[in-house]
């Protein structure tokens, strides 16, 4: 048995997790056989904790598009793994406690960049600030730049935000991070470099290189557009850069990032598409300079750092987005589903 001893049938996570099961796959099934499902209520009659996974038992109400007085009880069993639930038991803590890093993270780089950082964010636009001033900000740490990822729409529209705030284009400007990545890699075009007093913002954006001409429908280009840019920001070369902000949530691009962060160390992934060589010895000694403590992936170190462990030092909020599909939402309340 697992350690986790005090799951019951009332708890609230797993009542999240069963709700998304019904609704994704339960739902469907029912409703192509020409009958109704009823989310309201459904039962969790059974918890059992094993070594790997959550099996819980529940009962949910179908009724008939033709007799809707009449209700039919069916039970359903659902085996939830053990960091599934951990994932949803946080994001169930942080709803409770009104306690957002996405807020801690818009205070430091607000205070950095010198203006509101909402004004960069244009609706349903591809725009993210991402790496050393997400890391560092969640770090508690100075921030030394900002580097935003955006897509090719985007650009003209953010340009023209640091315009109005007082960012000057020096085209001449590319640091060493950079360089190696347009140069070498042709993993994103030429940034551009905007300068205010001691203030530098890169912006960059993906090489998503030639499309085909033939993809005519937009959903379809902006799909591949975004696929691009969401890769790249997953394939970073050090681990604890592997977060980003999009105004509103901080995500996890790389696997327990946001706790090496917290914990001031990072691991080298020399399988990421951003990795050069020249450039990773330059970034190493960057980051020791600071305080950062390099470890190995092949040691326990960085997976010894668990969830409980940053909840008890604070409450983080973020979407973990290296795989797919590991974020529920929580734009519903339980009240909205739960009896």
């Amino acid at each position: 048995m697992s350690r986790l001893e005090d799951l019951s049938i009332k708890d609230s996570a797993i009542k999240r997790i069963v709700h998304n099961h019904i609704e994704k796959n339960i739902a469907p099934e029912f409703n192509r056989r020409n009958r109704t499902i009823k989310l309201i209520p459904f039962d969790i009659k059974l918890v059992q904790n094993f070594d790997t996974f959550i099996r819980v038992w529940y009962t949910v109400k179908i009724k008939s598009t033709w007799e809707p007085n009449k209700f039919e009880d069916i039970d359903k069993i659902i085996d939830i793994p053990i960091d599934e639930y951990k994932l949803e038991n946080r994001n169930q803590k942080l709803i409770s406690l009104g306690v957002e890093l996405g807020g801690k993270v818009r205070k430091k780089i607000d205070g950095y960049i010198g203006f509101d950082s909402n004004e960069l964010f244009p609706v349903n636009s591809l725009v993210r600030i991402f790496g050393g001033a997400i890391r560092d900000a969640i770090s508690n740490r100075e921030i030394h730049d900002v580097d935003i990822i955006l897509g090719s729409g985007s650009l003209d529209y953010v340009e023209n935000i640091l315009t109005q705030n007082g960012y000057k284009y020096i085209e001449s400007l590319t640091p060493k991070d950079l360089s190696s990545i347009y140069n070498d890699i042709r993993v994103i075009n030429e940034p551009h470099s905007w300068v205010k007093e001691d203030k530098i913002i890169q912006l960059i954006r993906p090489a998503v290189g030639q499309i085909d001409k033939e993809i005519q429908k937009p959903e379809i280009r902006e799909g591949i557009y975004k696929k691009t840019f969401t890769d790249l920001i997953r394939n970073v070369d050090i681990s604890c850069c592997g977060v980003s902000y999009d105004g509103e949530k901080v995500y996890e691009n790389y696997e327990s990032a946001v706790s090496h962060c917290k914990n001031g160390i990072f691991i080298v992934n020399k399988k990421a598409k951003m990795y050069s060589e020249r450039r990773i010895t330059h970034r190493k000694v960057k980051l020791t300079s600071r305080g950062w403590i390099e470890v190995k992936p092949d040691t326990a170190t960085y997976r010894d750092l668990k969830i409980d462990k940053i909840l008890s030092e604070e409450i983080l909020d973020y979407v973990p987005e290296y795989k797919d599909n590991l974020y529920y939402s929580n734009q519903y309340s339980d009240d909205d589903y739960f009896n």
